[in-house]
């Protein structure tokens, strides 16, 4: 992988498009075409990082051998060509019963936790949301997950003195994260799993 190879316009695009149809391959259920997919868009575009990161959790998903080498293809794609410090797109909002309120946008930029690839391959659970950044030409700069209600152990005594292990599931809650941004992003948005604004 050669971080210096540039990539044409068609290339790229060409690239975004095969990821987001391995998108809605995975969506549907099809892993072998999302996973064609999305190979497409890695012969593209070889340093399409969430590309390699999607690699990783279809990979993961169905047992592949390849799953961890996608994962260190991301993670060497931010080591060497991401820009020094790498910029971050700072997302905060209230998570009001299934609302977006207040959502505030900031730059910033990335720390070490940022930069980790290994969270990113994480698997999210089919209930939960995710924040994405997409870059000018819509291919998808980074996304988060985040689960719809917050759940909070509290533990110690009670108004009678008792000790008490207690479970608080909050609906309505504040999120913040950060977004790798290596190129300028032209939009955040906030999707269900399914894919729906």
């Amino acid at each position: 992988m050669d971080p210096k190879a540039a990539v044409s316009g068609a290339d790229r695009a060409a690239a975004v498009l095969q990821f987001d149809l391995g998108l809605v391959a995975l969506r549907e259920g099809d892993a072998p075409r999302a996973l064609r997919k999305l190979l497409l868009a890695v012969l593209r575009d070889p340093l399409y990082r969430m590309a390699h990161v999607y690699l990783a959790r279809v990979g993961r998903s169905t047992g592949s051998e390849h799953a961890e080498e996608h994962l260190d293809m991301a993670r060497e794609i931010v080591e060497r060509t991401f820009p020094k410090p790498c910029p971050v797109v700072s997302v905060t909002f209230v998570f009001d019963k299934g609302e977006v309120k207040d959502l505030k946008i900031d730059a910033g930029k990335a720390s070490a936790n940022d930069l980790d690839q290994r969270s990113a391959a994480a698997e999210a659970e089919d209930r939960d949301l995710r924040v994405v950044l997409f870059a000018e030409d819509h291919g998808l700069l980074d996304e988060r997950w985040f689960e719809p209600v917050q759940t909070l152990y509290v533990d110690g005594p009670d108004e009678k003195g008792m000790d008490t292990h207690e479970r608080v599931v909050k609906k309505t809650f504040e999120v913040s994260l950060s977004l790798l941004a290596p190129r300028p992003g032209a939009r955040v948005a906030i999707y269900d799993a399914a894919g729906s604004a």
